[in-house]
């Protein structure tokens, strides 16, 4: 039965081809003509850094799915249109973040415009308004860090002010010189880390879409359609001859 059928299908091939081909031509030209029209678009790709291992032991660091979440709304679309000096709407239509890597340790910035030069600035200014905005969900962290090292170089200051009269003082002040230097360096290094969690990396880059690969893609769906539409006709018409 399924050798009967194929026998038959075969058949209709070879005496319907030029039907079958006519179709199938027309149908990758017009796909790919209507592919070519298409407006090409550059993506510009702005990379940040995230210091997992600090997000998850300070805590207070805003986390990557919280970030991403106050990256969607409508106050920070409006603030990085704003800085861009272009529309919300051509932000809400170009805009997109997300992260990857298990854990999250990069977040990208991409920005789609039609501007190859737009593409690039806008994605830039938007990863500058997202680490603006990490920072000031930060804030109660960072703040308390920065205290820390301005109250530790304040008191350094007043310990290499001191004039110690005894040998015994002497000695008591390079010790707590040294300690209060220790202890700077430590708060100061950690409030760097705390303060650099999400950080630019890389130069901004950008991606041309791809119009062959679009064209080939739609000439070849195109294509299918003219192929399935070609052995429809040559059915109808291998019917409409067998009835004559």
């Amino acid at each position: 039965m399924v050798e009967n059928m194929s026998g038959v299908l075969a058949g209709m091939v070879r005496r319907q081809w030029w039907l079958v081909v006519l179709t199938v031509a027309v149908g990758a030209g017009a796909g790919a003509a209507i592919a070519s029209r298409a407006t090409v678009t550059y993506t510009g790709s702005a990379t940040i850094a995230i210091d997992t291992a600090t997000v998850s032991r300070v805590s207070g660091l805003p986390l990557p799915e919280t970030v991403l979440k106050d990256l969607a709304t409508a106050d920070f679309r409006s603030r990085v249109a704003s800085d861009a000096g272009v529309s919300e709407q051509v932000v809400s239509s170009g805009l997109n973040t997300y992260t990857t890597g298990s854990p999250q340790d990069r977040l990208f910035v991409d920005f789609v415009s039609t501007d190859q030069a737009e593409a690039r600035r806008v994605a830039g200014i938007a990863r500058a308004a997202v680490i603006s905005r990490v920072k000031e969900l930060a804030d109660p962290i960072l703040s308390k860090g920065k205290s820390l090292v301005d109250f530790n170089q304040g008191a350094l200051k007043d310990i290499r002010v001191m004039k110690p009269d005894s040998a015994w003082e002497q000695v008591d002040a390079r010790y707590k010189l040294w300690d209060v230097e220790r202890q700077t360096a430590l708060d100061a290094t950690e409030y760097k880390l705390e303060a650099d969690t999400y950080s630019p990396l890389a130069d901004v880059s950008v991606v041309e879409k791809s119009k062959t690969r679009e064209v080939a893609t739609d000439a070849v769906g195109a294509a299918l359609i003219g192929l399935m539409l070609g052995l429809g006709l040559a059915w109808v018409r291998e019917r409409a001859a067998a009835k004559a």
